[in-house]
Formats: structure tokens, C-alpha cells, sequence
């Protein structure tokens, strides 16, 4: 299953790319590119509704990217998080802790 979220990508004095998701409260993450942050988003967002479909909770319905509010250092974009290739990923990191 694939769920699009809106992220915001927000350059830091540094260069480097924070990324927020507005509709998934407490999911962060960050890259030192935008093609890294990018992809570090799609994770995060992918583990952020693995975990809450695992803890029982609703998974929030994404935002239109044309009701988001941003500055001018930031951009806007969908991320795709397959939240299947995410329970596949985390079983097999898991997998020899667990044994």
C-alpha cells in the first residue's frame, strides 16, 4: 500500500535539508542534500505508519500540497512512503535480533 504525503523540505544555513511531514505528528528527519533528505523521508514516513498501524491508530488522510503554508527557504513535495517495502525492510533488520 502507498501513501503519498505531503514533507517539507526547509534548507539550513548549513546546506543541509530538514524535512517535517504536517500531517504525521512527530515525524522528522533530515539529509545533507535534498536528493538525501528526499529519500530519508520516504523511510521515515514508510516507519512512522508502520508504527502507528502496529500500535492500532488511524492513519491521518495526507493534505493538499496548496493548503500547506511554507517560507521562502522551503519546498514542498510529495513523499511516497510503501508502507509494505517498510514491513519487509523492518522484519528483516529485525529478523536476526529476534532470531
Amino acid at each position: 500500500m502507498n501513501k503519498r504525503y505531503p514533507a517539507i523540505f526547509t534548507k539550513e544555513g548549513s546546506g543541509k535539508y530538514a524535512v517535517s511531514f504536517p500531517d504525521l505528528d512527530g515525524c522528522y528527519t533530515c539529509g545533507d542534500s535534498l536528493n538525501e533528505a528526499m529519500e530519508n523521508a520516504a523511510e521515515a514516513s514508510g516507519l512512522f505508519l508502520v508504527s502507528a498501524l502496529a500500535d492500532g491508530e488511524t492513519v491521518p488522510e495526507p493534505s493538499k500540497l496548496e493548503d500547506i503554508t511554507y517560507d521562502e527557504n522551503e519546498i514542498v513535495a510529495y513523499v511516497v512512503a510503501d508502507i509494505n517495502d517498510t514491513i519487509v525492510i523492518s522484519y528483516q533488520q529485525c529478523a536476526p535480533i529476534l532470531g
